[in-house]
């Protein structure tokens, strides 16, 4: 039985959340606390496109996803725990696209998407860069740019987008094999406006990377590194040997990591600049083609493919304070069997998770998989059909994103799909899209439970304890509602709220955390769900 004072804390919050249904059972069509699959979305013969680039987007409610090839396509989907596979938004790319395509967004309702048409004939590319706002998607409908953005020449080299953390700034980088420049533009995501444009010359441009901030970024343009600040004004410039597509930048901007021939070189910002501060070495034949930094640059992972075989690659995390390895995983395909590389590494910012995405071997290994640092254990590994082109980690490392084709990268198809994963340990689920004019439903559960608390209000600024109870408060107590619902034998409890169709709610935000009885006592549960309602 609860304490007294555990008793006097929970009528300080009691209150009553509106329209409130138990359900008899669980509503989805699987079990949101197990790890697995959450949707699949797909192209199909009719209309073949293949995902390249994805993307989570306000308050890591939206997947935004970019998909190439006979009919290219910018998607908007609702990135919940399950729900129906249909997409919120489906826009064309521009005609005749072509070449590099991508999204770029984040914690704000701002998607940018990157695309190249060509134009004026089939040998040139226009780079062209347009901002939509998901609260203007009105589902089945349309997604209608709020701007456009081209840049001003033609030319046939690659092109990248990466953003902000809140995504309300997009760095957009293309190459001009004419001029033999790179052009850099960094672009408010809500009009369009350009901060700055610079050129550079290069000799072609491999990756960039942005800081959480949008305050600097890092391009490998050919044999040139260069740091910028948001200005355009050159921070660090070096020019190599020779570069690879392993390129990242620390959530703080003050760390680098980029590809060397046999190593991974990782540079530290100082009272002078930048300078080197690791060296990591390849094994024999090895090269680094993907890399990611935490938000401190505390945390390293690296993706080595083996350009000997093709078949081989080595998935890797270092700490970067003590330059130890963390993990190491080795996936070996069969001798002259398909082509196997990493695609996408990804960490949490507070470099807790990681993950990798790759093309696989054809075999039954994983193509995705997210590793934790506590426990040293894989949370989540999955064999998908074809191969991984695209990969993004939420905030928590307990979803993930992955873009795929429906075939290995080496086997022709034209067709692919975008699923969602989830670990299956959050306590409080969303399930299904908050639609306005549809409804709101959650489920929590924790084994052992004999009822669940649904709380909503305004999240606090700093979680707190409440005497009595267990765990962190993470919502203010003032406005707070609370529905208490009985838990099923296996501590599940399941809430639905009806959302009003008003397009007034389009936009909002409802934040909700849950709390578990048992004989025991009370405690909160972990997980500050925020609902943007779309």
């Amino acid at each position: 039985m609860a304490s007294p004072s555990a008793v006097r804390a929970q009528a300080l919050v009691l209150g009553v959340l509106g329209s409130s249904v138990l359900l008899a059972g669980p509503a989805a069509a699987q079990d949101p606390f197990l790890p697995g699959v959450r949707w699949t979305q797909g192209s199909d013969a009719a209309a073949p496109a293949i995902p390249r680039s994805v993307v989570f987007g306000a308050e890591e409610n939206v997947a935004w996803t970019a998909w190439s090839g006979t009919n290219p396509a910018f998607s908007a989907s609702a990135a919940h725990a399950a729900g129906p596979n249909a997409a919120l938004s489906r826009e064309p790319a521009g005609p005749g696209s072509s070449g590099s395509i991508g999204v770029a967004g984040g914690s704000g309702p701002w998607l940018v998407a990157l695309d190249q048409v060509a134009a004026p004939d089939a040998w040139h590319r226009r780079t062209v860069v347009r901002g939509s706002w998901i609260d203007d998607v009105v589902p089945p409908g349309g997604l209608a740019p709020r701007w456009t953005r081209e840049f001003p020449f033609a030319g046939n080299g690659a092109a990248r987008i990466a953003g902000s953390a809140s995504g309300a700034h997009a760095w957009v980088a293309a190459f001009d094999d004419t001029s033999q420049r790179v052009r850099v533009e960094r672009l408010d995501s809500a009009t369009g406006s350009v901060t700055f444009a610079r050129e550079l010359d290069a000799l072609g441009l491999q990756e960039i990377a942005v800081a959480s901030d949008g305050s600097r970024a890092v391009l490998a343009a050919g044999l040139d590194l260069w740091v910028l600040d948001a200005q355009g004004s050159t921070l660090h410039h070096a020019v190599l040997t020779a570069t690879t597509t392993a390129l990242a930048i620390a959530g703080d901007g003050r760390t680098i990591a980029h590809g060397a021939p046999g190593n991974l070189r990782l540079l530290r910002e100082g009272p002078t600049g930048f300078a080197l501060a690791i060296s990591t070495n390849a094994n024999v034949g090895e090269l680094a083609v993907r890399a990611a930094l935490d938000g401190n640059g505390s945390t390293l992972a690296i993706g080595w493919w083996s350009a000997n075989s093709g078949t081989a690659w080595r998935f890797e995390v270092r700490d970067t304070a003590l330059d130890t390895r963390l993990e190491q995983r080795a996936f070996v395909g069969p001798v002259g069997g398909l082509q196997d590389l990493p695609t996408a590494i990804a960490l949490t910012a507070d470099g807790r998770r990681a993950a990798f995405a790759c093309w696989g071997d054809g075999t039954n290994a994983p193509e995705v998989g997210i590793w934790d640092r506590a426990s040293d254990t894989y949370v989540l590994e999955a064999n998908l059909p074809g191969s991984a082109f695209g990969l993004a980690l939420d905030s928590t490392g307990t979803r993930a994103l992955v873009a795929a084709k429906s075939t290995h990268a080496n086997v022709l198809a034209a067709t692919g799909e975008v699923r969602l994963f989830d670990t299956g340990e959050r306590e409080l689920q969303v399930l299904g899209p908050p639609l306005v004019g549809g409804s709101l439903h959650l489920a929590a559960r924790a084994p052992g439970a004999t009822a669940v608390l649904f709380l909503q209000g305004d999240p606090a600024p700093v979680p707190f304890r409440v005497p009595g109870i267990a765990g962190q408060m993470r919502l203010l107590r003032v406005g707070l509602g609370v529905a208490r619902l009985n838990a099923d034998g296996q501590g599940r409890a399941d809430w639905t709220s009806a959302i009003p169709a008003d397009p007034a709610q389009i936009g909002t935000t409802r934040s909700f955390q849950a709390a578990f009885r048992s004989p025991g006592g009370t405690r909160f549960g972990a997980t500050l769900l925020l609902v943007r309602i779309l």
